[in-house]
């Protein structure tokens, strides 16, 4: 049985690590991401390949024609088993952007944490 654990939340989704057996160990790596209705099953290379797409997109393009004012309407993520075209705007980025940064930080601090044992789970 899987069950998940809470790492984040924001104002815009939230994301839980996915353990099988009531398992701590984060090796897996396994995160449920929920945006709204939508819930995303990812690893955190995922997640750095998405927030490598969300920090371009914040960027925003530097042709001729849009001058970097120009945030796009969408983002599009390709990983080993979905392609994610997600529609937003620029206050939506930078929520997901938050969500997705201090999730890797929730995980990586617990794993610096029970590597020295001291016993923290996501607080």
């Amino acid at each position: 049985m899987y069950t998940l654990y809470p790492i984040y939340s924001n104002g815009f989704g939230a994301t839980y690590l996915l353990t099988d057996n009531s398992s701590y160990d984060t090796e897996a790596r396994r995160i449920q991401l929920v945006m709204g209705e939508i819930a995303l099953i990812i690893d955190l290379l995922e997640i750095e390949t998405l927030l490598k797409v969300i920090n371009s997109s914040i960027k925003g393009c530097s042709c001729k024609n849009c001058k970097e004012d120009c945030i796009p309407k969408q983002i599009k993520c390709d990983t080993i088993f979905f392609k994610l075209v997600f529609k937003t705007d620029k206050k939506n980025i930078r929520i997901l952007k938050d969500l997705l940064e201090k999730t890797m930080f929730e995980i990586e601090m617990n794993e610096i944490l029970n590597f020295n044992n001291i016993n923290y789970f996501f607080a």
